[in-house]
Protein backbone atom coordinates (compact mmCIF):
# COMPACT_ATOMS: atom_id res chain seq x y z
CA UNK A 1 0.00 0.00 0.00
CA UNK A 2 3.04 2.36 0.19
CA UNK A 3 2.56 5.34 -2.27
CA UNK A 4 -0.91 4.81 -2.82
CA UNK A 5 -3.98 6.79 -2.43
CA UNK A 6 -5.98 5.43 0.50
CA UNK A 7 -8.87 5.88 2.66
CA UNK A 8 -9.16 5.77 6.34
CA UNK A 9 -13.07 5.73 8.02
CA UNK A 10 -13.80 6.66 11.48
CA UNK A 11 -10.55 8.41 12.08
CA UNK A 12 -9.83 9.83 15.46
CA UNK A 13 -6.63 11.74 16.63
CA UNK A 14 -4.70 10.28 19.51
CA UNK A 15 -3.52 13.12 21.46
CA UNK A 16 -1.67 16.55 20.65
CA UNK A 17 0.50 16.79 17.42
CA UNK A 18 3.41 17.04 17.37
CA UNK A 19 5.94 19.32 14.95
CA UNK A 20 9.94 18.73 14.82
CA UNK A 21 12.48 20.16 11.90
CA UNK A 22 9.64 20.72 9.76
CA UNK A 23 7.38 17.94 10.04
CA UNK A 24 4.09 17.86 11.52
CA UNK A 25 2.10 14.79 12.35
CA UNK A 26 -0.74 14.01 14.50
CA UNK A 27 -1.32 10.28 15.79
CA UNK A 28 -4.10 8.15 14.46
CA UNK A 29 -6.39 6.28 17.53
CA UNK A 30 -5.88 2.77 16.62
CA UNK A 31 -7.24 1.27 19.61
CA UNK A 32 -4.93 -1.13 21.06
CA UNK A 33 -2.30 -0.43 19.50
CA UNK A 34 0.66 1.58 20.92
CA UNK A 35 0.95 5.24 19.87
CA UNK A 36 4.35 4.72 19.01
CA UNK A 37 3.26 2.00 16.45
CA UNK A 38 0.13 3.80 14.99
CA UNK A 39 -0.09 5.48 11.81
CA UNK A 40 -0.09 9.63 12.05
CA UNK A 41 -1.31 12.16 9.36
CA UNK A 42 1.54 14.06 8.02
CA UNK A 43 1.97 17.15 6.39
CA UNK A 44 4.48 16.03 3.48
CA UNK A 45 2.01 16.55 0.78
CA UNK A 46 -0.31 19.42 2.58
CA UNK A 47 0.48 22.34 5.18
CA UNK A 48 -1.84 20.65 8.05
CA UNK A 49 -0.58 23.37 10.41
CA UNK A 50 -1.91 26.18 9.03
CA UNK A 51 -4.25 25.44 5.97
CA UNK A 52 -5.99 21.67 7.35
CA UNK A 53 -8.70 21.26 10.09
CA UNK A 54 -7.68 21.62 13.84
CA UNK A 55 -6.01 18.88 14.96
CA UNK A 56 -5.59 18.04 18.83
CA UNK A 57 -6.76 15.09 21.03
CA UNK A 58 -10.68 13.31 20.19
CA UNK A 59 -10.67 15.44 16.71
CA UNK A 60 -12.46 12.87 14.86
CA UNK A 61 -13.63 12.94 10.93
CA UNK A 62 -15.80 10.66 8.87
CA UNK A 63 -12.65 9.63 6.78
CA UNK A 64 -9.64 10.76 5.31
CA UNK A 65 -7.69 10.49 2.06
CA UNK A 66 -4.13 10.67 1.66
CA UNK A 67 -1.15 8.96 0.46
CA UNK A 68 1.07 5.60 2.80
CA UNK A 69 4.28 6.85 3.39
CA UNK A 70 6.98 5.51 5.82
CA UNK A 71 9.67 7.30 7.47
CA UNK A 72 10.46 6.06 10.97
CA UNK A 73 6.83 4.87 10.73
CA UNK A 74 3.63 4.82 8.54
CA UNK A 75 2.08 8.34 7.50
CA UNK A 76 -0.82 9.36 5.62
CA UNK A 77 -0.56 12.09 3.94
CA UNK A 78 -3.77 14.00 2.80
CA UNK A 79 -3.33 16.18 -0.30
CA UNK A 80 -5.19 18.98 0.87
CA UNK A 81 -8.24 20.25 3.18
CA UNK A 82 -11.12 17.92 0.51
CA UNK A 83 -9.10 14.89 1.61
CA UNK A 84 -10.90 15.64 5.09
CA UNK A 85 -14.41 14.22 5.46
CA UNK A 86 -16.42 15.79 8.76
Amino acid sequence: WLGMLVRFEGVRVRGMPSSSKGRYTATIDMGTVAADDSIALSNELFDLQQDGPVLEDGTTFKAVTGVLTYFYGFKLAPRSADDFEL
